[in-house]
């Protein structure tokens, strides 16, 4: 799996990522008898230096590819930031105003 996590405020008259991260990450999940599932393991990758072998060691060897390179371009993070863009137009607010960095 893969999750996005974002949280953007306005500073000033700016409306700037405030915090957030993405990344691959591993949950084992197990469904109860009402059909309820949860999670009973979550595992994510070392950061830094660490990370690729950590994703190596995550997941199976022929999805590893696919997940460096879904972590390079980054399509969620592109989709948070097309979402924010029609948040603030339909804010009444200029999309000029959004600043991905802070």
């Amino acid at each position: 799996m893969y999750v996005d996590c974002d949280g953007f405020s306005f500073v000033g008259e700016r409306f700037r990522l405030i915090s957030g991260g993405n990344g691959a990450v591993v949950m084992v999940l197990k469904q109860n008898e009402k059909g309820e599932s949860y999670v009973l393991d979550y595992m994510t990758p070392i950061p830094g230096g660490g990370l690729a072998e950590s994703i190596k060691q995550m997941f199976p060897f022929q999805y590893v590819p696919q997940i460096q390179e879904y972590m390079r371009s980054n399509p969620l993070g592109k989709d948070i930031e097309r979402q924010a863009k029609e948040w603030l137009k339909g804010q009444g607010k200029s999309e000029e105003l959004f600043e991905w960095h802070t």
